[in-house]
């Protein structure tokens, strides 16, 4: 079943594994909160700024870099979409998963972006990076 939630729960992903950075814009709410392990950050530039930064240093410092993402209908105007980061570098793979619970308001744009932590993946993420050498930006 599409809804609106799904559909700009699809949308998002394609355009953020395509790093379409005025295409994720345009789907979030002015005033649209991200949740991310205690912090709330809002509004699009400030969001959008560190999904830009995180996969620009993502396809600066690792060799190949391929994202898959799936998303499943929570209500009428939340998506669940889990993400899929796969990176190599050198003779060390990371297979990472997380989640982000989106929801939209009555003008079809993404209000609040919730990101779940898996069991065990950020700490898969922190061990890759020590053997790759790596330090992830803050």
């Amino acid at each position: 079943m599409q809804t609106t939630a799904n559909v700009i729960a699809e949308g998002f992903c394609a355009a953020l594994d395509a790093g379409d950075w005025p295409a994720v814009s345009s789907l979030l709410d002015p005033e649209c909160e991200y949740h991310f392990r205690g912090e709330v950050t809002a509004g699009i530039d400030i969001i959008v700024g560190s999904y830009r930064t995180i996969d620009e240093w993502v396809h600066e410092t690792f060799e190949s870099v391929h994202y898959e993402s799936h998303v499943e209908l929570r209500s009428d105007d939340a998506a669940l979409i889990t993400f899929r980061d796969q990176m190599d570098h050198g003779e060390h793979h990371l297979d990472f998963r997380c989640q982000q619970l989106i929801q939209t308001n009555r003008h079809d744009l993404i209000r609040r972006i919730t990101h779940i932590d898996l069991e065990g993946e950020p700490e898969k993420v922190i061990r890759f990076n020590a053997a790759c050498g790596v330090v992830k930006p803050q």
